[in-house]
């Protein structure tokens, strides 16, 4: 999970300081477009971390938990991605040749246009939760 979460760490430029902080300060690091750009989340509790853009890439994922215990090494979890990640887009590792545990096939806008019919609004308190965040040693990045 770690080595997932790092390989899209490495999108954001390095800072020394919370800042305050454009955002395009902290975007697209040596070029690197936002299409490798994924977040994990936990489903059924918190999965939090936090990117620490003091750290050299490879390095920045910090404090990783599930529910508020540490992960380790040794867990593992299910995670869901579109058939380009799981076929090696974007050289995240470990994912190509992960097993797949479930295997839907429809598309996922399609999947979001069911969702959202079927609620008749998008409401982000229904689905949305902060799972991570940027931070300089510790301390959170500030942007605007």
């Amino acid at each position: 999970m770690k080595d997932y979460q790092e390989r899209s760490a490495g999108y954001s430029k390095a800072v020394t300081t919370p800042g305050p902080h454009q955002p395009d300060a902290l975007t697209n690091a040596a070029g690197t477009p936002d299409h490798p750009y994924d977040v994990v989340a936990g489903l059924d509790a918190p999965l939090t971390y936090d990117i620490d853009l003091a750290r050299p890439v490879g390095q920045r994922i910090t404090g990783p938990a599930h529910d508020g215990v540490p992960v380790t090494a040794e867990q593992a979890f299910a995670v869901a991605v579109n058939n380009y990640r799981q076929s090696g887009g974007g050289n995240f590792p470990h994912v190509a040749t992960a097993p797949v545990p479930h295997d839907r096939q429809p598309e996922i806008r399609q999947l979001v246009i069911d969702w959202v019919r079927a609620r008749g609004e998008v409401d982000p308190a229904a689905f949305h939760r902060v799972d991570w965040r940027l931070v300089v040693d510790g301390v959170p990045v500030v942007v605007g």
